[in-house]
């Protein structure tokens, strides 16, 4: 389970930069134009993936969440899509050296909107990576619908094509 985890948490950080180095080569006024959607921007979409990822994170840690990243956050694109890729590297770190009892151990918490729940850890983590991937499938139809003809490709596939490549054997 371990290392099923962890290539997941490690896919959820590769997908998580090439989102951030796509956008930050464009314009930075595209980043908040209104965009139909779960959220109304492409940085308001970037934001509540990192609001969720710290919300898991600090779930897993057995410690309430001081408060969201985005709700007090003012600063430029380059530090959110920083504040984004740390707390994808978080996981990794909590996750590398850990047993792998941990992940199935059961951990409480109480949900935004369903209540008190109990869940393993390894069902937190698969449902924060797959709701960064939900979230980053919509940010890019809203590329799309900005006109960009050339989002980057984000499917778990390529990411295990690129890992196994012989480059990355070296």
């Amino acid at each position: 389970m371990k290392q099923h985890i962890l290539k997941y948490l490690h896919y959820n950080l590769w997908a998580n930069r090439r989102v951030s180095a796509y956008l930050q080569n464009k314009p930075a006024e595209d980043l908040t134009k209104d965009i139909p959607g779960s959220f109304p921007s492409l940085k308001k979409t970037i934001l509540h993936i990192w609001d969720a990822e710290v919300l898991w994170y600090f779930r897993l840690k057995g410690v309430s969440l001081p408060d969201f990243p985005s709700k007090h956050f003012n600063g430029s694109n380059a530090e959110m899509f920083e504040g984004l890729l740390t707390s994808s590297e978080d996981f990794i770190r909590l996750c590398e050296w850990q047993e792998e009892a941990f992940f199935q151990n059961m951990h409480s918490y109480v949900t935004l909107s369903y209540g008190e729940t109990t869940q393993s850890a390894a069902d937190m983590l698969h449902h924060c990576m797959n709701h960064s991937t939900f979230h980053r499938g919509q940010l890019i139809i809203m590329m799309r619908q900005l006109g960009y003809a050339d989002p980057p490709h984000l499917d778990f596939m390529l990411y295990l094509i690129e890992l196994n490549s012989p480059e990355n054997e070296k």
